[in-house]
């Protein structure tokens, strides 16, 4: 599996905010069991499922999936 950065954002109102985006993506044939709103360990950090999560198939089956993932500071 492989995590990397995606779109992160700042917002500065009672308390300074920082959601940090990832993209989860599996290796070709893998699939895993995730849903929006669940939570995984990664990196070291514990970050959510950000929206839904794409499952791309070739040949009638799950060739990977990726998922966004989200981790808030502050």
């Amino acid at each position: 599996m492989a995590v990397v950065p995606d779109v992160s954002t700042e917002a500065t109102g009672d308390r300074p905010v920082v959601v940090t985006g990832w993209r989860l993506i599996t290796r070709r044939g893998v699939d895993v069991e995730l849903e929006p709103g669940d939570r995984v360990t990664a990196l070291g950090r514990l970050l959510e499922v950000d929206g839904e999560v794409s499952r791309w198939f070739l040949g009638g089956r799950v060739h990977h999936i990726e998922a966004r993932l989200k981790g808030v500071t502050g």
